[in-house]
């Protein structure tokens, strides 16, 4: 970067910008190109497109002409995503209000989505910042002034406000506000035709099927509400998303589990493991960003698989299910609470079916290493679930054991 800043005519000749027809557009490509680039650079990268920006913006501040200012909006709007994203929150937020000042009733098209842009980056900072308060007034904000925009920049801003406001009330138990909340962004957005909204769309569905699986006397009512979402997603996305058709088969696999379905269980994770395969190897391949729900819905999958073979007395396919799932005693100390409820789950499942088949001390050695695994102050990570789990695996143990002593010889 220097020891002093480029000046915008030196960022200008470095681009190559003095040679295009609209410098500030240039600058602003520019800047994209550096923003989305995978490249090892990235704090170059970053530096690059904030000199971009900087460039524009001392140039134009001050022209009040409406074509000028769309230029001064998307700078603005980048470089607080920018300064959002290397820590200099007081400096983002300022920008942000800059553009409501500036902007906020504004109905030119292109700094209509600036502002939408704008309150919604804003709204997700405050989520950032734990300042739920301030997320719901941003997004609020972008529900109030745009709903009824149909365009698709816009309309993705307005669904994803909404969205975020669901997932905060949800994270307060207010889940009649959170209903609500889902239902409309179904009924605004199901016939949408970009496919960003229709993603969201697909994913509100998922959501809106499983918060009715968290609740016993819905749980039979949700088994539909699953295959629906799936069946969206197909028919408006045309590919399997780990995150919307793989979580929802996921999720569906361990209802009937607890439904004790097992047959359809099994039969679930089949079709779970088909279209998880066919996936994988489509062209092009799932991106990163999808990887880790791929992995953990496969494990979760193969998990309640297991278990459904189990309680049919399948054992050795059971066995094979299991065997697919690559966690071990040291991914207890690097998981979330979530993640370690999980590897909990599979490990002791393991310990149980050595019980089963006649070893008891197998499944002992597997309790021991759980407990050691959790770690000394294992009480404080002790969730119930895990308790439960443990608890389960230790009565097998005894089970498994007083056969043994009453087995002659």
């Amino acid at each position: 970067m220097g020891e002093r800043d480029p000046t915008p005519e030196e960022m200008i000749a470095m681009t190559g910008c003095d040679k295009a027809a609209n410098v500030d557009r240039c600058l602003i490509e520019s800047c994209d190109t550096a923003l989305e680039s995978d490249d090892s650079n990235a704090m170059l990268n970053l530096a690059h497109a904030f000199y971009c920006l900087r460039a524009v913006l001392m140039r134009l501040w001050d022209n009040p002409a409406p074509e000028v200012q769309q230029y001064v909006g998307g700078a603005l709007l980048r470089r607080a995503q920018i300064l959002a994203n290397t820590g200099r929150i007081r400096e983002a937020v300022w920008d942000y209000e800059e553009i409501e000042k500036r902007y906020g009733r504004n109905d030119d098209p292109e700094l209509r989505k600036v502002i939408a842009g704008a309150y919604y980056e804003a709204g997700k900072l405050c989520c950032r910042q734990e300042d739920e308060q301030g997320a719901l007034l941003w997004f609020e904000k972008v529900v109030r002034r745009f709903l009824d925009d149909d365009e698709p920049v816009i309309a993705y801003h307005v669904a994803s406000a909404l969205s975020e406001q669901a997932n905060i009330y949800a994270d307060r138990k207010d889940f009649d506000t959170v209903r609500a909340m889902q239902e409309q962004i179904i009924q605004r957005w199901s016939d949408h035709k970009n496919e960003e909204v229709l993603r969201l769309v697909a994913h509100t569905r998922f959501l809106q099927a499983y918060l009715l699986t968290t609740d016993p006397d819905t749980k039979p009512e949700s088994l539909g509400q699953l295959d629906s979402a799936i069946e969206y997603a197909d028919l408006k996305l045309g590919r399997f998303i780990s995150s919307i058709q793989g979580a929802a088969l996921a999720r569906k696999c361990e209802i009937l589990f607890d439904l004790d379905r097992y047959d359809e269980g099994i039969a679930t994770a089949s079709v779970y493991e088909t279209r998880h395969r066919a996936a994988c190897e489509a062209s092009p391949p799932p991106g990163p960003a999808d990887a880790d729900y791929f992995r953990r819905n496969l494990h979760t999958v193969r998990l309640t698989k297991a278990q459904c073979l189990f309680m049919l007395k399948r054992y050795d396919e059971a066995d094979d299910a299991l065997a697919g799932i690559d966690v071990d005693y040291a991914d207890l100390q690097q998981a979330s609470a979530a993640q370690r409820e999980f590897v909990v789950s599979v490990l002791s499942v393991r310990g149980i079916m050595r019980c089963v088949k006649g070893h008891p001390d197998d499944g002992l050695e597997i309790a021991r290493r759980i407990m050691d695994g959790l770690g000394p102050d294992y009480e404080a990570t002790m969730t119930p679930a895990i308790q439960d789990t443990v608890d389960t695996l230790v009565a097998h143990i005894d089970v498994a054991k007083g056969r043994q002593q009453q087995s002659p010889g």
